[in-house]
C-alpha cells in the first residue's frame, strides 16, 4: 500500500464508523424493556470501540504526530459525561448500561475531537459528516413516507407516522435537526451552481462535482420535510425547524430585508403589527391543537422546578427522576392548591419533557451549567467557521436545543449521539487545527493520554457491559411466558436475573408481580418499594396495595391505592380497588361512598375494562 493511500483509507474507515454509529437511529427494539434504548446500546457499544481502534490506528500509522489541542470546551463536555456516570454509578438507581452510556458517549466525543485535530483532514471529515447526515435523513424520510401512505407500519398504534422512532415527536425533531444542514447546503451551493449553469449551461461534468450531489440531496430532503413535518404534529419540532431556517436565512434574506425596510419605513409600520398578529394567532392555534398535551407539560415543568428548588446543587441523581417526580406530583395534586384541570391532565412520565429542567433535577445546577457552557463553546466554534459549514451545523444544534425545551430527545441514545457529534464539531471549530509538522510535544503527550483513556474505557465496556446483552435477551425470552401467566415456571429465572436488572423498573414490576402470584406478598412488597424509587407508574402502588391486602393489612393497602390515585387522578382503577377493599373489609359506608365516585367518574377514555369495573360496582351497591 502506497503511503498517500494509507491515510485516505483510514479516513474513509473513520467516516464509515461514524456512519455506522448514526445507524443507531434504525435499530429496532428487540430487547426489553419496551422501547429501543437497550437494543441501541448494544449496537452502539461495539461501534464506539471500532471508532476508537481506527482513531488509534490512524494516530500510529498515518499521522504519528497526531494532536488535538484540548481546551476548556472539551474539558466541560468530558466533565459532564464523567460526572453523570459517577453520580449514576454511586447512586445505584441507574442501570449498568445507563452508566456505560455516559462513559461511551464521552469516548465518542474524544474520538471525534482527535479525528478533527489536524488541519489536513478536517475539511474532508466535515464534508463527509454533512453527507452522512443527509443520507441518514433521507433514509428516515423514506421509511416515514411509506408509513404515511400506508405501505409500512408505524411503531405506535395511535400514530400513523413515526419513522424508526417510537412516536412522531422524535421524528419531527430529527427532521428539524437535519433540515438545518440541508438548508445551509442549498443556500451555499445554489448560487454557484446557478452561475455555472448560466455561464456554461448543462454539462455532464456537473455529475462529477460533489457539490452538485450535495445540493440535490439537500433539496430532496427538504421536500420530504415539507411532506412529513406537518404530519408529526410536533409543535416544538416545527419551532426547531423555524429556528434553523432563521439561522440559515439570516445572512442571505434577513439582512437585505432589513436594509430594504430602512429605506421604506412605512412598510415596517405595517408589517411589524401584522407579524405580531400572525405570531399570536399561530401560538394560540398551536396551543389549541393539543391543549391537553400543553397543559400536561406545564404541570410537569412546575413539578420539576419544585424538585430543582429543593435540591439545587446535587439533584436527585440519574435514574431517580421518575420516582421522585411521582412523589412531588402526588403531593401537589393532593393539595388544595392544585386545579381540577391539572388533575385531569396529569400522567405518569419518566421524563420532564424539558431536557434542561430534567438535567437540573438529576444533576443539580452544576450539571445544567456544564451543559449550557458546552453549548456556548460549540456555538462560538460554529461562528468562527460560519462559511465553511459552521452555519449548517449551528442551525442543526440550535434546532435540537429548541426541541429539547418541550420534549425529551436527550433521554434517547440516538439523539445523544447526534448532540455529541454536533458539539464535537462546534468545539473543534473553535480552536485552530494544527498542521502535523507543527505539533508540540505537550500536545502529543495530551493526545496520547486521551487516546489511552478511550482505549481503556472501550476495552472495559466490552469486558463489563457486553455480557449484559445475554441477560437482557434472557429477560426477553421470559416475557412471553410472563404474559401467558405461567408465573411458577418463570419465578426462578426472574430471581436469577434480578442482580443484573435490579435498576430496570419494568423488570422489577414483573418480578414483583410474579412473587405476588406465587404466594409471596412480603417479597413482592420489598421489590415494589425499590421500584417506587425509580418509576412514577401508579400500577406499582396498585400492586403494592394488593400485596398488603393479601396480608390482611387493610390500612397499608388503602394508603397504597390512594397514592396510586393521587399521582394520576384521571385513572379509575385505583378508585375501583379502593371500593373493593372497603367491601372486603366490611366498611359498608365507605364502600358505597367510593362506589358512587366510581360510577360518577368522568374518565378520559372509555374502554371495555372501565365498563366492566362499573358493572361490578353497581352489583356491589345493589
Amino acid at each position: 500500500m502506497t503511503r498517500p493511500l494509507r491515510p485516505r483509507l483510514l479516513l474513509w474507515s473513520i467516516l464509515l464508523s461514524v456512519g455506522a454509529l448514526l445507524g443507531t437511529l434504525f435499530v429496532s427494539g428487540t430487547l426489553p424493556p419496551a422501547g429501543m434504548e437497550s437494543s441501541q446500546f448494544f449496537y452502539f457499544l461495539p461501534l464506539v470501540g471500532l471508532l476508537t481502534f481506527v482513531t488509534a490506528l490512524r494516530a500510529l500509522v498515518a499521522t504519528p504526530r497526531l494532536a488535538t489541542g484540548f481546551r476548556l470546551g472539551d474539558s466541560l463536555v468530558v466533565a459532564l459525561g464523567l460526572y453523570a456516570a459517577l453520580r449514576g454509578a454511586s447512586g445505584g438507581a441507574l442501570s449498568p448500561i445507563g452508566v456505560w452510556n455516559y462513559l461511551l458517549l464521552t469516548v465518542f466525543y474524544l474520538d471525534l475531537r482527535l479525528c478533527l485535530g489536524t488541519r489536513r483532514d478536517r475539511r474532508r471529515l466535515l464534508c463527509g459528516l454533512i453527507l452522512l447526515f443527509l443520507l441518514v435523513g433521507l433514509a428516515q424520510e423514506i421509511i416515514a413516507l411509506r408509513q404515511l401512505y400506508g405501505y409500512g407500519l408505524s411503531n405506535h398504534a395511535r400514530f400513523r407516522v413515526t419513522g424508526t422512532f417510537h412516536n412522531p415527536a422524535p421524528l419531527g425533531g430529527f427532521l428539524a435537526l437535519v433540515s438545518g444542514i440541508a438548508l445551509d447546503r442549498i443556500a451555499r451551493l445554489g448560487r454557484p451552481l446557478a452561475r455555472y449553469l448560466g455561464w456554461r449551461g448543462w454539462s455532464s461534468k456537473l455529475l462529477l462535482l460533489p457539490g452538485f450531489w450535495i445540493f440535490g440531496l439537500s433539496g430532496l430532503f427538504q421536500l420530504g420535510v415539507l411532506l412529513l413535518l406537518p404530519a408529526t404534529q410536533s409543535r416544538i419540532a416545527w419551532l426547531g425547524a423555524l429556528t434553523a431556517l432563521l439561522i440559515v436565512g439570516w445572512e442571505p434574506l434577513v439582512r437585505p430585508l432589513r436594509r430594504w425596510l430602512r429605506e421604506r419605513k412605512w412598510v415596517a409600520w405595517v408589517l411589524v403589527p401584522l407579524a405580531g398578529l400572525v405570531l399570536v394567532g399561530g401560538t394560540t392555534a398551536a396551543y389549541r391543537m393539543k391543549a391537553r398535551s400543553a397543559d400536561g407539560r406545564l404541570l410537569m415543568w412546575k413539578t420539576t422546578l419544585r424538585m430543582v428548588a429543593d435540591r439545587p446543587w446535587d439533584g436527585v441523581g440519574p435514574g431517580r427522576f421518575a420516582g421522585v417526580y411521582g412523589d412531588y406530583q402526588a403531593a401537589w395534586l393532593s393539595s388544595p392548591h392544585a386545579s381540577d384541570g391539572e388533575r385531569q391532565v396529569a400522567g405518569s412520565s419518566g421524563a420532564a419533557f424539558n431536557d434542561y429542567l430534567q438535567l437540573a433535577a438529576e444533576l443539580g445546577l452544576p450539571g445544567l451549567l456544564l451543559m449550557v457552557a458546552a453549548l456556548f463553546f460549540a456555538f462560538r466554534g460554529f461562528w468562527r467557521r460560519w462559511r465553511s459549514g459552521g452555519c449548517g451545523f449551528a442551525a442543526a444544534l440550535a434546532a435540537l436545543s429548541v426541541f429539547a425545551v418541550a420534549s425529551y430527545p436527550l433521554q434517547l441514545l440516538s439523539f445523544r449521539i447526534l448532540w455529541t457529534m454536533l458539539v464535537a464539531v462546534g468545539i473543534g471549530g473553535l480552536y485552530d487545527a494544527r498542521p502535523v509538522a507543527g505539533v508540540r510535544a505537550g500536545d502529543r503527550i495530551g493526545s496520547g493520554v486521551v487516546l489511552g483513556f478511550c482505549l481503556v474505557v472501550s476495552a472495559l465496556s466490552f469486558w463489563t457491559a457486553w455480557p449484559l446483552r445475554r441477560t437482557y435477551a434472557a429477560w426477553g425470552r421470559l416475557e412471553p411466558l410472563y404474559r401467558m401467566e405461567r408465573f411458577e415456571t418463570v419465578a426462578t429465572d426472574y430471581e436469577r436475573l434480578a442482580p443484573a436488572l435490579g435498576a430496570e423498573p419494568s423488570f422489577l414490576f414483573e418480578w414483583a408481580n410474579v412473587r405476588n402470584k406465587v404466594g409471596d406478598p412480603t417479597g413482592s412488597i420489598a421489590i415494589l418499594e425499590r421500584a417506587a424509587g425509580l418509576s412514577s407508574d401508579p400500577m406499582l402502588y396498585n400492586l403494592l396495595g394488593n400485596n398488603y391486602r393479601a396480608l390482611g393489612d387493610y390500612p397499608s393497602a388503602e394508603r397504597a391505592y390512594l397514592r396510586a390515585w393521587a399521582v394520576v387522578p384521571g385513572r379509575l382503577y385505583p378508585l375501583y380497588l379502593l371500593t373493593d377493599l372497603y367491601r372486603e373489609s366490611g366498611q359498608e359506608a365507605r364502600m358505597r361512598a367510593m362506589g358512587r365516585r366510581v360510577l360518577e367518574f368522568d374518565e378520559r377514555v372509555s374502554s371495555p375494562a372501565v365498563r366492566e369495573m362499573r358493572a361490578r360496582v353497581r352489583k356491589w351497591l345493589e
